[in-house]
């Protein structure tokens, strides 16, 4: 938000921030903010904080920085009363109204808050249930509520995210539909019931009284009149599509899955599911070849209708969850059928095949656990794929929580988790041997070329060996509070919200998962991160910042949205599928973080040695490329304050980090600039 002196305010989870019209950032308050989720500001320079889990309070921030708990007492729920018993759950969107009220939108209902008093009581929606109802108070239902703005005549705007309306609210409490149908999605504009909305983000007033919302997906603004009139204000369709050619002209709906092809190339499956937003009854897509010009092609197209049959892929017919794909070294593409309990491949020739399992004879949600040879083999839920040097595919089932082994020939076999027995499959993440192992949400998974596993399972990096040894690489599955904190093994964080979506292993043998933070509660995602995970556990941001939106630049200042999938290309850049910019972007140069023993930095690596500092100190080892030249060093904390900065006429290969033995403990970041190359590194001071 903004003032009229052209400020900007935002909020991390931790602080709240101001932005000057010349780019000065200054920390306006910090501790003892812990989750901060939205926030709205008087005229007098008094902000208003809601914070999300784990603290649930309504703080009131003074013009002079004094922080006071306004409203809430910690706990989760919808109880209305007074400051410490009224209680709110998950705040996503706040305004300041003209009668003085505070408005909250908190999950499927509208908070009244007294700034005042610090009184909660609602106004309208259910607690208890989702839904879409116009009406009066708490007899009226919101699915998925997504931002609040101010409307004429002291009345509410609120974009209805999964009813596809934007709706009024008065501060009695009546609700109206104004543009927007919950039935039906899709991209008409118009008058009231006959325009169709997507899947609505933010909104926003101008002041002329129309509202703006943003429509997630296709990326577009809308302009809705208060009269119920809508037209597309700002459109962005131009660069969404499904269009081959070179890499200028190519367009991508949301690719949902990513993986290394033959030959140097990269592999899309684009879903259809990734643009109409609508999941009952939808399947078929399209899996897409990217070369190492970027140039795209469509390598095949699937059915959208539902079914399962083999033979030539433009009359086969799948499952409505295709969960993952890898290609071997003869080009065959294999998926998983998740509907149809299947591993299935498409030949070069286009023939569709079942590879393992799809037994036709259960159930669609009959659950059978068994290994065996091709359709002698059961699974539960195909999820995730890898695929080793020798073409054995690896499959992680999110019924059984195992991970199988399939073979060339079929042959199915149970590596690590449930291996049978009459207890049934157990979840969460435990270390072990073979069946003595467990696993929560594996969300992504790769191979080495000799068959060990690297999974991004919930708040962890984890390794599965080819014997079938299950360890717990980097992460700490205890803590449900997660962060982002760089370390080493069971020191390190990742975000619980949202948590690890994407990974990837270099041609070194390096994981890179990509972090999606959804601050628990807003419905589009905050924050997008990169993480390295060095074989020995050393945890460190590569790439990402504390927003959300599309920057290229320098790795630590790039803004992404939702990173769906990463690959690496033979010469070791890696590749990044930005889903919700309908893009692939690039890394190059991708910077390792240095072990615990000394090394020398081959061309484009800054590396820092040891790291975490030990005692406060660290040397780093400049890259190769640059030294003798100009070089500008510089020490920032994560908000991006520089705290040191050295200018070398000629720079040397070692450089002795003496500052950090005064900086407080976090994490920092090293950047290096030259005429010829940008290079940073994370540096955890503990």
């Amino acid at each position: 938000m903004g003032d009229g002196a052209g400020n900007l305010y935002v909020s991390t989870l931790k602080s709240l921030l101001k932005i000057t019209p010349t780019g000065q950032i200054t920390q306006l308050v910090g501790a003892p903010l812990q989750a901060a989720a939205c926030f709205a500001r008087d005229a007098a320079g008094n902000f208003y904080v809601a914070e999300d889990f784990p603290v649930r309070l309504i703080r009131k921030i003074s013009a002079n920085g004094t922080v006071t708990t306004l409203a809430g007492n910690g706990l989760a729920g919808f109880r209305d009363g007074p400051a410490g018993v009224g209680r709110i759950s998950a705040p996503h969107s706040m305004v300041l109204a003209s009668d003085g009220y505070l408005y909250l939108a908190d999950r499927s209902t509208i908070r009244q808050i007294d700034p005042q008093s610090g009184y909660i009581r609602t106004i309208a929606g259910d607690t208890a249930t989702d839904g879409y109802l116009d009406g009066q108070g708490r007899q009226t239902r919101f699915n998925g509520m997504c931002s609040l703005s101010l409307a004429p005549g002291g009345n509410l705007y609120v974009s209805d995210y999964q009813n596809h309306c934007l709706r009024t609210v008065t501060p009695a409490g009546a609700v109206t539909t104004l543009a927007g149908s919950p039935t039906a999605a899709g991209y008409a504009d118009g008058v009231g019931a006959a325009v169709r909305f997507g899947l609505l983000g933010a909104v926003t007033s101008t002041p002329n009284g129309d509202a703006l919302v943003v429509e997630a997906g296709p990326n577009r603004i809308r302009r809705i009149t208060p009269a119920g009139v809508v037209s597309t204000y700002l459109d962005s369709a131009s660069t969404f599509g499904q269009v081959d050619g070179p890499a200028a002209q190519a367009r991508f709906t949301r690719p949902v899955l990513m993986t290394n092809g033959t030959g140097g190339n990269i592999l899309l499956y684009e879903s259809n599911q990734s643009r109409n937003f609508v999941t009952n009854g939808i399947t078929g897509g399209k899996i897409r070849q990217v070369s190492s010009t970027g140039t795209v092609t469509t390598l095949f197209t699937i059915s959208n209708q539902l079914g399962y049959r083999d033979g030539p892929v433009a009359s086969a017919k799948f499952g409505q969850d295709i969960q993952g794909m890898v290609q071997d070294a003869n080009g065959n593409v294999y998926l998983t059928d998740s509907f149809n309990k299947a591993i299935r491949k498409i030949s070069t020739a286009g023939i569709v095949s079942t590879v393992a399992g799809g037994d036709t004879t259960q159930l669609p949600y009959q659950m059978t656990y068994q290994d065996g040879v091709g359709r002698q083999a059961y699974f539960g839920e195909p999820g995730r794929l890898a695929i080793d040097a020798t073409g054995n595919l690896y499959m992680y089932d999110y019924y059984f929580y195992n991970i199988r082994k399939i073979t060339p020939a079929g042959v199915v076999s149970t590596v690590a988790g449930y291996a049978g027995g009459s207890s049934g499959p157990s979840r969460g993440i435990i270390d072990g041997q073979g069946a003595a192992a467990g696993f929560g949400l594996v969300a992504s998974m790769a191979a080495t070329a000799d068959g060990t596993l690297y999974l991004a399972d919930y708040n962890t990096v984890r390794k599965v060996s080819p014997a079938g040894l299950v360890t717990t690489v980097a992460g700490d599955p205890t803590d449900l509070h997660g962060g982002e904190v760089d370390g080493s093994g069971s020191a390190a964080r990742f975000n619980f919200g949202g948590g690890l979506v994407a990974l990837a292993v270099s041609p070194n043998g390096v994981a890179f998962v990509s972090e999606w933070n959804t601050g628990f509660n807003t419905l589009i995602s905050q924050q997008t991160r990169i993480r390295q995970v060095t074989p020995d556990g050393r945890v460190s941001t590569v790439v990402g910042s504390n927003e959300t939106g599309f920057v290229n630049g320098p790795a630590l200042t790039a803004v992404f949205g939702n990173i769906t999938g990463l690959a690496f290309t033979p010469a070791g850049n890696l590749v990044i599928a930005d889903g919700e910019n309908f893009c692939l972007r690039q890394l190059s140069g991708v910077s390792l973080l240095a072990t615990h023993s000394p090394a020398t930095a081959s061309a484009g690596q800054l590396l820092v040695y040891p790291n975490p500092a030990v005692g406060g100190y660290c040397t780093a080892i400049l890259p190769a490329t640059i030294v003798g030249q100009p070089v500008t060093l510089t020490l920032v904390d994560m908000l991006g304050r520089p705290v040191w900065q050295h200018i070398y006429t000629s720079a040397p290969a070692a450089v002795d980090l003496q500052p950090v033995t005064n900086l407080p403990a976090g994490l920092y970041y090293l950047r290096c600039i030259s005429a010829t190359a940008i290079n940073s590194s994370a540096i955890l001071v503990p």
